[in-house]
């Protein structure tokens, strides 16, 4: 594939029968270009989600800030439902994860967080490891695929993929999807 992290892409996520569930698309997007002196806040990166039928449910916006990563989760109607905030290096600084947090309304609901998978793994090897946490178990489903949404656009803006398959693990109890554990792998 070309582009890199400008290019456009539709990924589409099946339940265990197969069944879609959620689809989650990007149109070609520019990205800041330091040696051209353009900065990030000309080029917002954003991404459409939707249910299995294709009904939007909403989609995940980069917020301008100069300090950190920020993303809104927005709603079908544009609202926001929730924020996304990273750290000021989006990298693996001195071999640790890196946590973004996951808010409604300044109170944290969750937590995104690129783990850290060892010097050998991370430099030479394309795999990534993600985990999705929700502390707020009853969110609702919509603002749950937001939030997965907003996992793959901070990958493919700060990790720069190629072509990659993902696998998904969840913890699952009493019905309700509390933990997802993504593994990305090289095809």
């Amino acid at each position: 594939m070309c582009c890199g992290a400008r290019r456009a892409f539709r990924i589409h996520i099946n339940d265990v029968n197969n069944k879609p569930t959620m689809i989650i698309e990007r149109g070609v997007r520019c990205v800041d270009n330091w040696l051209l002196c353009i900065p990030n806040c000309c080029f917002q990166q954003d991404l459409a989600v939707m249910d299995g039928s294709e009904n939007v449910i909403g989609r995940v916006k980069q917020v301008w800030n100069c300090c950190r990563s920020t993303f809104a989760l927005l709603d079908s109607s544009d609202n926001t439902v929730l924020e996304v905030s990273g750290p000021a290096c989006n990298f693996q600084c001195c071999c640790a994860d890196v946590h973004y947090k996951l808010e409604r309304d300044g109170e944290r609901v969750g937590e995104i967080s690129k783990n850290f998978s060892g010097i050998l793994k991370e430099a030479f090897t394309d795999a990534d490891n993600f985990t999705l946490q929700f502390e707020d178990v009853d969110m609702k489903p919509d603002h749950k695929a937001l939030a997965l949404a907003a996992v793959f656009l901070i990958d493919f803006m700060f990790l720069n993929p190629v072509h990659d398959v993902y696998q998904f693990d969840y913890l699952v109890k009493n019905s309700k999807i509390l933990h997802v554990k993504l593994k990305k792998r090289k095809s």
